[in-house]
């Protein structure tokens, strides 16, 4: 089994009830989540004024499946939830990024792992940081603890 951790941010529609249906059309493709974090919310980042973001994590444990597959698996649930990409930082109806894939290290044209930009957000370490799987997490990887922005916890999803 490998674990696949992931972050998961909307900030168009119904947030709570896209992150609801994001987590179930994932559930299908991965099997049931083994931990999932509460949610934050966080402001924006970057150019264009759009609306706060709602974010959270959740770690699967996936068989058979490449990091690969994976995004591949991410994405589709992405284009099935109205995701449209027109431009980097914008709003979006839903956004899954692949945080970590066990302790694989990767560089390629689709995909990073770790994501080259976890220590940038508070919106993905802090909710991380609330699940089992952070402290073995830390034994590889270093995670910032100072944000510009910050991420304020509103619950369960």
């Amino acid at each position: 089994m490998s674990k696949l951790v992931l972050g998961l941010g909307s900030n168009q529609g119904n947030s709570r009830e896209i992150l609801k249906d994001a987590i179930s059309s994932l559930d299908k493709k991965f099997g049931p989540y083994s931990e999932i974090s509460k949610l934050f919310q966080s402001e924006s980042f970057g150019h264009i004024p759009q609306p706060d973001y709602l974010n959270l994590c959740v770690v699967y444990e996936v068989n058979n499946k490449s990091p690969h597959d994976c995004l591949q698996l991410c994405q589709q649930t992405e284009l099935s939830l109205g995701r449209v990409r027109l431009e980097k930082w914008g709003p979006r109806t839903i956004d899954i990024d692949i945080l970590f894939f066990d302790d694989i290290v990767l560089e390629d044209t689709d995909l990073i792992l770790p994501h080259p930009h976890i220590n940038d957000r508070s919106f993905v370490v802090e909710p991380l940081s609330q699940l089992s799987i952070f402290s073995n997490l830390k034994l590889f990887y270093h995670f910032n603890d100072t944000f510009t922005t910050k991420s304020t916890c509103i619950g369960f999803l």
